[in-house]
């Protein structure tokens, strides 16, 4: 039979780990920075799409003005 395995406290485990829970620590902390880095180059591109969006939207609105007033005229002749 084989010996019982030595029982190792929780706060034992913890102090052999404090070194690299302090790294994960920061590495972690370093990668949520850099996650919010590229969100926010995200969210400006986001931004210019919306505007080059409404460009687009407002050009094409002007676009169609002559054919609605076609439209609505021809619509008045229907009795």
């Amino acid at each position: 039979m084989s010996a019982p395995a030595a029982k190792v406290s929780k706060k034992e485990l913890n102090s052999n780990h404090d070194g690299a829970d302090e790294t994960s620590e920061k590495e972690q902390q370093e990668a949520i920075e850099h996650i919010d880095e590229v969100q926010n180059e995200i969210d400006r591109l986001n931004e210019q799409a919306s505007e080059e969006i409404l460009k687009v939207e407002q050009k094409y609105n002007k676009l169609r003005q002559p054919f609605f007033q076609k439209r609505s005229e021809l619509i008045a002749k229907i009795p």
